[in-house]
């Protein structure tokens, strides 16, 4: 223990000033003098080594602490002062090192192949990776993040989600990279409390480096929020309780984010859900990231309701008959206000349907409004004021036309409902029908433009967006395939055969048949997609969360089932293959490998329960017996 090293301990800084005047550094060696004074806080004596050491430091020759001796050095040879500095988050120190032109480089990659990588982790491989945990440390300082970086929370956003991904390459060490990230997501939601009024919070949530800056007064972009849910950060917890419904909350707020700035709404599906699509860096920077108690601080969650409750004052405040009369207006005005935005999109009114809630409450009723008609099918005998109902609460049903005629009609009118119903094969759309393939077209168009405005990446990253794409192909085979049994029977007719015969005597894959198949898988994905409607709700959005989670557990078990049930299989089968070809030959004895139901009808009914069963499925399932 050197005189500098003494002076570091008793904390006596006139000695060590005196120590490490000009008059006597020939006959001292500060070492690691200096990182055992940042290791212990001293402030004053980091100054007076730093002094020293950038006063008799020649260019070319290593440091005091890089020259010490590793046998007797209490640290590895990693460690700088700016990394030790960091790994105690004292400010003070780090100001000081990083005025001195101190830096700290970003670690090679995970999975770098440089020369001095493969060397460091052939020599020792645990050294290696904890030089690589004691660099992340340091950079994970938020001490070192707020002096060092131009944009706290990108960095910090960034480091998450690189200490995410290093987590799950080197298992080994999980634990200390999952406290790193805890660390960079509390120094980000710790900002938030900062915030004073509701100005600043705007300016750190809307605030995009590589755009526009943005000004009080503008249409709020929240590209933060955005950004931190998509690098998918959380909160870490104690406790696995605790972890486990921060992750739920986050989610669910992350959702109803989303929804604020880029929930699509309209009719038409065309210029409008590009408006509802509009840009949000600061906040896409937080969904992107998804830091999920980032999202759902409170000061972000009333900054974000104060956005989608916009346009309708007091509306929180109101009661709940209040709220729902209010909700059912603005839903069955939807034709009104899509209308009215797409003529006149700068009037009074077309601006009022830029508004989130209500933007979101027209895409709710103008999507149910599209599943009422492709799933009430009436029939004739119905009552008709239970027909009645249906249509004014739809607006239209599938076949209504068919309805109206049977109920309202005059005799001639019904003559023609039953020709049109002899003429059922091949016959086009219906009016609704119709109407449901101009709203399948422009939920297609809407999706293009998601697609091209988003990116292909972006797009493929939501699970949503794939069941809109299935949705569409069927409803585009359902239109395909029901043109094509038209032109089928047109071409039929002209060669003077009649085409039109029952149903029951159409051909199994009749493209008839097979539209209305591809209609009704159609129709099952496009309400599947009211779960994602409902995930705005505060009691359904958690639950749907914990089903998404619990579903692919309960995929983990079924690969461990089917794995238990094929091992059993092969050790059944490996006992009583024998006895099953013998009784297969006892079936099927008859000339030309006929079976003998009438003397052998035991062996025949274990041959065909067991040893066919898939294969009898399949003729079974057309009426055919094997």
């Amino acid at each position: 223990m050197n005189c500098t090293r003494v002076c570091v301990g008793e904390a006596n800084s006139t000695t060590l000033n005196q120590v490490c005047s000009p008059n006597t550094f020939v006959a001292i060696a500060s070492g690691d003098s200096l990182l055992h004074a940042i290791r212990e806080q001293y402030v004053e004596a980091v100054e007076i080594l730093l002094a020293w050491e950038e006063h008799f430091h020649a260019p070319g020759d290593p440091y005091s602490w890089e020259a010490v001796d590793r046998t007797s050095s209490a640290f590895t040879p990693d460690i700088t002062p700016l990394i030790l500095a960091a790994h105690m988050n004292n400010y003070e120190i780090l100001k000081i090192l990083l005025d001195r032109g101190a830096t700290l480089p970003m670690p090679h990659d995970v999975r770098c192949g440089c020369d001095e990588c493969v060397m460091s982790s052939e020599m020792d491989s645990l050294r290696h990776s904890q030089s690589r945990i004691s660099a992340y440390k340091a950079l994970t300082s938020p001490s070192l993040i707020a002096l060092s970086s131009r944009d706290p929370l990108l960095t910090a956003f960034e480091l998450s989600w690189e200490l995410r991904r290093l987590s799950r390459m080197e298992n080994e060490f999980r634990e200390e990279y999952n406290e790193m990230r805890a660390q960079c997501q509390t120094f980000a939601t710790s900002l938030l409390d900062h915030t004073r009024t509701s100005l600043e919070l705007e300016v750190m949530l809307n605030h995009n480096p590589e755009g526009e800056h943005w000004e009080p007064g503008e249409r709020d972009s929240l590209e933060r929020l955005k950004l931190a849910i998509k690098y998918k950060q959380k909160k870490v917890s104690a406790t696995q309780t605790d972890h486990q419904a921060q992750c739920r909350e986050g989610e669910y707020y992350n959702r109803l984010t989303i929804k604020h700035n880029v929930e699509k709404v309209s009719t038409t599906q065309t210029d409008h859900q590009a408006q509802c699509r509009e840009g949000e860096y600061y906040n896409r920077l937080a969904i992107k990231h998804k830091v999920k108690k980032f999202v759902a601080h409170p000061n972000v969650q009333q900054l974000l309701a104060s956005i989608w409750y916009e346009g309708l004052p007091g509306f929180r405040r109101k009661n709940v008959m209040g709220q729902l009369v209010g909700v059912a207006r603005l839903g069955m005005m939807f034709p009104v206000y899509s209308t009215i935005y797409m003529l006149a999109p700068t009037s009074k009114m077309g601006l009022f349907m830029k508004k989130p809630f209500v933007k979101f409450i027209c895409h709710s009723s103008s999507y149910a409004f599209f599943l009422k008609p492709a799933t009430l099918v009436p029939h004739a005998d119905n009552p008709p004021l239970f027909i009645l109902s249906q249509v004014l609460l739809s607006l239209a049903s599938q076949r209504a036309e068919f309805v109206f005629i049977e109920w309202f009609g005059t005799p001639w009118m019904k003559d023609i409902l039953e020709d049109w119903k002899k003429r059922e094969r091949g016959a086009l759309p219906g009016l609704v029908e119709f109407a449901v393939i101009l709203y399948v077209i422009g939920l297609i168009w809407s999706e293009v433009r998601s697609l091209w405005t988003d990116g292909l990446m972006v797009y493929v990253g939501d699970l949503w967006n794939i069941v809109d794409f299935i949705t569409n192909i069927f409803y585009l085979i359902w239109i395909g395939l029901r043109f094509t049994s038209w032109y089928i029977v047109q071409r039929e007719y002209w060669k003077g055969l009649d085409p039109w015969y029952p149903r029951e005597s159409w051909h199994p894959y009749d493209p008839m048949l097979l539209s209305e198949g591809a209609f009704a898988a159609g129709m099952i994905f496009s309400y599947l997609k009211l779960v994602h409607i409902f995930s705005v709700n505060p009691h359904l959005g958690p639950l749907q969360i914990s089903l998404g989670r619990m579903i692919i557990d309960i995929l983990k078990f079924f690969f461990i089932y089917s794995l238990v049930l094929f091992a059993f299989g092969c050790g059944m089968n490996q006992l009583l293959w024998y006895y099953a070809d013998l009784e297969r030959v006892r079936c099927f004895h008859l000339p030309g490998g006929l079976p003998d139901y009438s003397n052998e009808d035991k062996a025949c009914a274990i041959w065909r329960r067991f040893s066919k069963y898939v294969l009898q499925l399949l003729p079974s399932s057309q009426g055919q017996q094997p």
